[in-house]
């Protein structure tokens, strides 16, 4: 069966099935390009982009572990994905989030963050990249299964 272009998902009767993974992953972007703006404000703090990084960081590690965990052994042995890039790209994401605290952790305690900005700036570029393959991964074949074994392996 050929894989289906993205921009046919919506028009495919088990595209609603999606909405809780595409919602998740539209979330965590737009939670990264609002702090990202905050960092450019004419007083962020970084302190208050650490708490808030640390709980988008605590949404993705739920969300990753489910990934890890569940769908892409559930994709493996259905269809053989192979899923090295997908955990290649959980790692590249943990480093920059490591690049991110860390940037947190020198920034003062006032005044511009240009640090912490870059930083999760690197974080949202692979992050986008990563759910841009994963999905693009994923979704065509969530698509392919038939309503009743989706939601037996979602339920």
């Amino acid at each position: 069966m050929a894989t289906l272009n993205r921009t046919n998902w919506a028009q495919h009767p088990n595209y609603p099935r999606q909405a809780l993974l595409l919602g998740s992953h539209a979330n965590f972007l737009r939670f990264t390009e609002s702090l990202i703006e905050v960092s450019k404000g004419l007083s962020p703090s970084a302190q208050r982009i650490g708490v808030e990084f640390q709980r988008l960081l605590s949404a993705m590690s739920g969300h990753e572990g489910y990934e890890e965990s569940k769908l892409y052994p559930f994709l493996t042995r259905r269809y053989g994905l192979q899923v090295w890039p997908l955990e290649a790209g959980h790692k590249m994401l943990h480093n920059r989030s490591d690049e991110v605290l860390a940037a947190v952790a020198k920034a003062p305690s006032s005044g511009p963050i240009p640090a912490v900005r870059r930083a999760l700036e690197a974080h949202h570029q692979v992050l986008a990249s990563h759910l841009r393959l994963e999905e693009d991964a994923v979704i065509p074949l969530l698509l392919r299964l038939p309503p009743a074994e989706f939601d037996q392996f979602s339920g």
